[in-house]
């Protein structure tokens, strides 16, 4: 799985021209788009040679349809750049497929791999699937209201990028025509300015539309805590690790935005 998700963000940063990750430089800002898709193509076909040696047919299905649901979700996003047409429908597919496809699956595969029941396997896929979704929705409120090092690359990089996310689909969905104007032109221009930055960050405070995304996912962590609460597990107290993880991200994040 890290190696699927490492490839993906390889190939992602070529793909947004993205120089800064995790707070570090990119590969493709260091060494050229060339060796980051190189360097992504090789990890996937480290990842076939793993699953290959494993031979759990399970395990091969269950990694097989993540990573389509992952590609798929790129797909969505890329195709629908810079539209301020989509609808909130739409950033939370981009979301299930993009990041809680991959949450999902390590919960999928612990549930197979330990034989778990049918049921306890079904409650910790949802977990999964809930707690990635309220993780990116963290993510892409940070990248509206938190600071370079906490979000570990360029604050506002999602905006310069032309990512229509939840924040800025909100911000644009409750504003006036003048307003939603402004944004359009700036969601257009491919050349922002930190000023038209934090224009927006102004408008979205009117329109507490980084609460809302914020609001949104702790809806989703309380999903994920009640989902693993539906069957018994063998070892409880692992479920007040999940719990614990679960509040952590968000903690962590909204403790940032305040």
């Amino acid at each position: 799985i890290e190696y699927i998700h490492s490839a993906t963000l390889l190939h992602d940063d070529v793909v947004d021209q993205t120089t800064v990750r995790r707070g570090r430089e990119t590969v493709n800002a260091k060494w050229g788009s060339d060796a980051s898709i190189l360097v992504g193509d090789f990890l996937i076909s480290r990842s076939i040679l793993m699953l290959a040696a494993d031979c759990d047919s399970r395990v091969i299905n269950s990694v097989s349809q993540a990573t389509k649901l992952l590609v798929e979700g790129g797909i969505m996003e890329y195709s629908q750049a810079r539209k301020l047409s989509v609808t909130e429908s739409h950033c939370l597919e981009v979301i299930l497929r993009k990041t809680a496809s991959m949450m999902s699956l390590g919960c999928e595969l612990a549930a197979l791999l330990s034989e778990a029941s049918p049921e306890q396997e079904k409650a910790l896929i949802d977990f999964g699937t809930q707690f990635g979704m309220a993780f990116q929705l963290m993510d892409d409120a940070m990248d509206y209201g938190s600071d370079e090092d906490s979000l570990g690359k360029p604050l506002g990089n999602d905006f310069q990028e032309g990512h229509v996310t939840l924040p800025l689909l909100h911000l644009y969905q409750n504003s006036k025509n003048s307003i939603k104007k402004r944004i359009e032109g700036f969601v257009k221009n491919e050349n922002l300015t930190q000023e038209d930055f934090y224009t927006v960050l102004e408008l979205m405070r009117e329109t507490k539309s980084i609460e809302y995304t914020l609001d949104l996912a702790r809806y989703y962590i309380e999903q994920a805590k009640s989902s693993i609460r539906t069957v018994t597990f063998p070892q409880p107290e692992y479920i007040k690790s999940l719990d614990a993880i679960a509040d952590y991200i968000y903690e962590r994040h909204a403790a940032i935005q305040s």
